[in-house]
């Protein structure tokens, strides 16, 4: 296995996951007359601008949903998206880890606050690479790039785990090790994961 300098860690799918029944939660700021699969679809593509911070979510949020006649409360619907459930056994893992633990995330503005000053990821790692911070998002090789510029790091002497494959296959593009693997698998295959690079 190459020497690792770093381990980079996604968020959503990794370190944490939406409450369950989040989609669901989302879903219902439609109210009855709004199609839901649509309105989900309209959510997420309003969001994607945000994600690379060329837009103010807030903002991008309050007139979709004014533009698609929802009766929910922009404060009710800022709140679906920081019900987020961290995943405790793998940051307890954090200080075990032999190299430094980055946080390597694509996010808007108003969750990546929630997820530094609520959650305390700005305390529990020792970067947050945050798209909207960024300017640029995963899986793009400008994204990748960036990290490696920042960390003064050859791109092969760093571990991304992430739960897409194509981000994965992009980081690997890149140079960067990279690895598949979502919180379903358990705690203990991502401990065999670390082990494996000598990184436990």
């Amino acid at each position: 296995m190459p020497r690792i300098d770093t381990l980079l860690l996604d968020a959503d799918g990794v370190v944490q996951q939406p409450v369950a029944g989040w989609l669901d939660q989302l879903a219902d700021l439609c109210g009855s007359e709004q199609d839901r699969q649509d309105f989900l679809q309209h959510i997420f593509t309003a969001e994607k601008p945000c994600l690379r911070g060329a837009a103010d979510w807030p903002v991008v949020l309050g007139n979709l949903l004014t533009e698609l006649n929802s009766p929910a409360s922009l404060e009710a619907a800022l709140a679906v998206w920081t019900r987020i459930e961290p995943a405790q056994e793998v940051l307890n893992m954090l200080p075990r880890i032999r190299v430094p633990v980055c946080l390597a995330t694509n996010q808007q503005p108003h969750r990546a606050a929630f997820m530094k000053n609520t959650l305390g990821y700005e305390d529990q790692f020792d970067r947050l690479f945050i798209s909207c911070e960024m300017g640029v998002c995963k899986p793009e090789p400008e994204y990748f790039a960036a990290i490696a510029a920042t960390l003064d790091c050859e791109p092969a002497a760093l571990l991304f785990i992430d739960d897409h494959m194509e981000n994965v296959s992009a980081a690997r593009k890149f140079g960067l090790q990279a690895e598949r693997y979502h919180l379903e698998s358990g705690t203990p295959a991502l401990a065999e994961l670390l082990e494996r690079y000598g990184l436990l």
